[in-house]
């Protein structure tokens, strides 16, 4: 029903006339690009006692499983456009370990038990393919500037892990989660250009329940671009990724409420 109520917001746009639906020259474009992200939020497990399965509180990702460290994460863009609209692909992993510092277990989490010092490991992956409108775009009323508005939907696959292991007692903990076959996001675009300068504002939305990711989603990137020369920009920002996460592992639940963010930076070349 909420992959329906996605699609109807997508409908309006692309059956009115008076839209461009595709850019009049497009372009390929790719952009590698380097993030320096964090991990944080808070999660429960359920575990075993005495053969009864217990509901646990959640415990914070930071502190008890020594998720708290920035990392870096890799990856690139792909589109065809016209810079602004078009269609977009887009896929960054990042991992993020521990090895230096420890977390102390608050409550029980699966396999885990309240005092145990544990390092861990988190990997995430993030797929996302776009397909955006230019609703709106102003005339030359200053030279060189302009500011254009568009809409448009991401389909986002997300895929995550997480390994925690306790390094004074055999007890350790591993669980990984996905969605089924995609998040369908309403995507909304804001940008404002002064030559050689971009800021640009990107946000995708959505709620439902997508298999191994179940709530409110939310993908946003701010960002400034800097035209090199002809055909090279740099960029860089500020990005934040809300992505609630549910599963169950040897018959146990669990949860997350989480989200990753950060600062990105990268190179886009137009080829």
């Amino acid at each position: 029903m909420k992959r329906v109520f996605l699609t109807a917001c997508i409908l309006p746009l692309v059956g009115c006339s008076s839209l461009r639906l595709f850019p009049k020259k497009p372009k390929v474009t790719f952009s590698p690009e380097i993030a320096d992200l964090k991990l944080q939020g808070r999660a429960s497990m359920q575990s075993v006692s005495s053969g009864t399965v217990i509901n646990n509180p959640r415990i914070s990702l930071g502190t008890s499983l020594n998720l708290s460290d920035r990392d870096n994460a890799y990856g690139g863009h792909l589109s065809y456009g016209d810079g602004f609209a078009g269609f977009g692909f887009r896929f960054i992993q990042f991992d993020e370990t521990a090895v230096k510092t420890t977390g102390t277990v608050e409550d029980n989490f699966g396999a885990l038990r309240p005092g145990d010092r544990v390092r861990s490991k988190f990997r995430w992956k993030n797929y996302a393919v776009d397909y955006l409108v230019n609703l709106y775009e102003t005339k030359k009323w200053i030279p060189k500037t302009y500011l254009r508005f568009g809409a448009g939907v991401s389909i986002q696959h997300n895929e995550a892990a997480v390994e925690a292991v306790s390094q004074f007692t055999p007890h350790q903990q591993t669980i990984s989660f996905q969605d089924d076959l995609g998040i369908p996001m309403l995507l909304l675009r804001a940008e404002g250009e002064y030559r050689p300068i971009k800021i640009r504002l990107n946000i995708a939305l959505s709620h439902g329940d997508f298999g191994g990711f179940n709530g409110d989603f939310l993908d946003l990137r701010l960002s400034g671009q800097y035209k090199i020369q002809k055909g090279i920009s740099a960029y860089a920002g500020f990005w934040h990724y809300n992505f609630p996460g549910e599963g169950s592992k040897d018959g146990l639940g669990f949860d997350f409420s989480s989200s990753i963010e950060g600062f990105f930076g990268g190179i886009r070349f137009d080829i």
